[in-house]
């Protein structure tokens, strides 16, 4: 019989691609609004992790949609709407502002952090 292998438990936890996008950028696919947010509650923790790395200052869309019931702002946007509302930690404003360094697009808190 041969030995079985290991399965790894984190793969439970990652969605399917057509998922992880849906929840990343908005509904692309026919899913209820219901069937999504099932999808949010059982990848809300990876999406958040990977946004984290990928896109300091930033949240899925899902995050707007279901844990915050508001729409989701321009991406450019988010940065300064999490500031304002007291949703960025210091890692992520230090990883904001190591992205956007010198950007005449910076975000804004970040400019009125400048002129202080």
């Amino acid at each position: 019989m041969p030995a079985r292998r290991k399965t790894d438990r984190r793969r439970s936890t990652v969605p399917p691609w057509d998922v992880e996008l849906d929840l990343s950028i908005g509904w692309l696919s026919n899913r209820t609004d219901e069937a999504m947010r099932s999808e949010w509650e059982r990848y809300r923790d990876y999406m958040l992790e990977q946004n984290a790395i990928d896109h300091p200052g930033g949240r899925p869309y899902a995050w707007w949609v279901f844990d915050r019931d508001m729409p989701a702002p321009w991406i450019h946007d988010q940065a300064d709407a999490l500031h304002e509302m007291g949703e960025m930690g210091a890692d992520e404003m230090a990883a904001v502002r190591k992205l956007w360094a010198g950007a005449p697009s910076a975000p804004k808190f970040m400019q009125e952090s400048a002129c202080q």
